[in-house]
């Protein structure tokens, strides 16, 4: 039986730290072993021997000079100052107590001869090259190992200190100096050539957000080395939003969506400044790495540059708004052609062609719904005089304003045009004749009651109207029509002018008289 796949898995970080931990205690050890480590018994015991033999050189100098309370008060000092001597005497070689601090006969009871030890120091005192008495102090005792492996500045203490908290900075050491070192190395090398190969450019990242791979594409797109990239936050590169802002919340870029939620985002549109000072537009799809136990270990980032078709597309919509206010300036400058083939430029009234167009459209309309359709011409009687009298510029503004009467007199369903010079045309649809002789009659009092004289003092006008009814006559052709109305138009002119008449078998006789005439004496 395999024992082994019941044991927990260990990382190589763990590995690695746990030799390095094991091989550091055992330095420190073969250090204390051969002695290159100090000894700190040692080291306590020369400095009891230097105090007691410091003590004994004062003490016998006082004693010389005969000052036996001064050493009296100086022993009852040291040993209040300094707390690794419990007790200290000084006796003659009588055995008389000089001094004697309190509890010494306890503290000094287990010593029985004459010999120091590391806790009972005995020095000689001395006074006039012969023997005065001794110096006792007794010491704290210096204790076993394991009373002093807890105490500050002890060897023990530095091994425990070692091995806990070298053991920590091991392990944080070595996890991040393997990362920084080589991360690619987690991914094979056959994988690495196979990613190489593709046109779109690839990013691994770890579950801490760290590159640990990237394809040849991205780094062509980005013009950063390997070196630069492995190790480092993919996050902390130039990310903008598609509206060119730097992004402030890193768990708004998909790859950190995914390592937080687990859950997979759409494809999103970044775009990133490089160190060229390039904007790139980058569509970004990210997708996760899992194990056999669906763990999640890393995830794949697969980056598709867009700027040449992003450029494309914004140079397409450049041409198209050429275009379109192209188009929008051919259908204005459409608008005025048609306006200027089909109006009269001093009236702004329809002229001759676009009035015979429309009226063709009303009659058969007409007919097809068995309706009436009045023609009224009519003109400005006498106008030859008001150019030869006030001149053609008078005559232009009295044209312009009996057109302006002519459109605030009729509604917008009716046709009104300018049939030339003078002479004018009203197309009433669906109007019998007594209704169109109605209307004809309030135009021609409107233009009897307009104040000429403000364009020019002591000028007034008057016209005639001539009006033809297909009810009547049953005449469904354009000029047919005009025909009539205008053969009634000129038997208003032969009645006495600044009138109405409608078309009849007299308009006949009339116009036939009148076509004998010259043009200028028919108007």
């Amino acid at each position: 039986m395999k024992w082994n796949r019941f044991l927990p898995k260990v990382s190589p970080v763990l590995r690695i730290t746990i030799g390095l931990w094991l091989l550091t205690i055992s330095l420190l050890l073969m250090g204390d072993l051969f002695g290159i480590v100090p000894n700190q018994n040692e080291s306590e015991i020369q400095s009891r021997k230097v105090m007691a033999e410091s003590l004994a050189i004062q003490i016998s100098a006082e004693v010389r000079e005969k000052r036996l309370s001064q050493a009296v008060h100086l022993l009852d000092a040291i040993v209040k100052r300094n707390t690794q001597i419990n007790s200290i005497a000084l006796i003659t070689v009588l055995d008389k107590v000089i001094m004697k601090s309190s509890q010494h006969d306890m503290y000094w009871e287990g010593q029985k001869d004459d010999s120091s030890t590391v806790n009972y120091i005995q020095v000689p005192i001395y006074a006039k090259a012969a023997r005065w008495g001794t110096l006792e102090v007794s010491f704290v005792p210096l204790g076993t190992i394991w009373s002093n492996m807890f105490t500050a500045r002890s060897f023990s203490a530095m091994l425990l200190f070692i091995s806990v908290f070298g053991f920590i900075a091991y392990w944080l050491f070595l996890k991040r100096a393997l990362s920084e070192l080589d991360p690619s190395s987690v991914v094979p090398e056959r994988v690495r050539s196979a990613l190489d190969v593709l046109n779109e450019g690839l990013v691994i990242i770890d579950t801490q957000g760290r590159i640990v791979f990237v394809n040849d594409a991205f780094k062509e797109k980005v013009h950063l080395s390997e070196d630069r990239l492995m190790g480092k936050q993919l996050s902390h590169l130039s990310w903008e939003d598609e509206n060119e802002e730097k992004i402030l919340g890193e768990h708004s870029l998909p790859w950190n969506y995914l390592l937080e939620t687990k859950e997979i985002p759409d494809t999103k549109t970044f775009r990133m400044k490089t160190e060229q000072d390039t904007i790139l537009t980058l569509d970004i799809s990210v997708a996760p790495i899992k194990v056999a136990n669906q763990k999640l270990k890393g995830v794949i980032v697969t980056i598709d540059d867009v700027t040449t078709l992003e450029r494309k597309n914004k140079e397409l919509n450049h041409i198209l708004e050429r275009l379109k206010t192209s188009q929008e300036e051919i259908e204005r400058q459409n608008g005025k052609l048609l306006q200027l083939s089909t109006h009269d430029p001093l009236t702004n009234l329809l002229n001759r062609r676009a009035l015979f167009q429309s009226l063709h459209q009303l009659l058969r309309e007409a007919r097809e719904q068995e309706r009436a359709l009045s023609c009224v011409i009519l003109d400005i009687d006498f106008f030859k005089s008001v150019n030869d009298t006030y001149g053609h510029s008078v005559g232009d503004k009295v044209i312009r304003t009996f057109a302006d009467i002519l459109q605030s007199e009729v509604s917008q369903d009716h046709l009104v045009s300018r049939y030339g010079g003078e002479e004018f045309v009203i197309v009433f649809p669906n109007t019998h004749l007594n209704k169109a002789l109605e209307r004809a009659e309030q135009i021609r009092v409107a233009v009897e009651n307009y104040d000429f004289g403000k364009i020019n003092e002591g000028l007034n006008v008057t016209s005639s109207f001539g009006v033809a009814c297909t009810e009547e006559h049953q005449v469904w052709e354009a000029d047919k029509l005009i025909d009539l109305a205008d053969k009634a138009l000129y038997t208003a002119k032969q009645t006495g002018r600044n009138r109405v008449i409608a078309y009849n078998e007299n308009s006949e006789e009339i116009d036939s008289h009148a076509k004998q005439m010259m043009p200028s004496e028919r108007r």
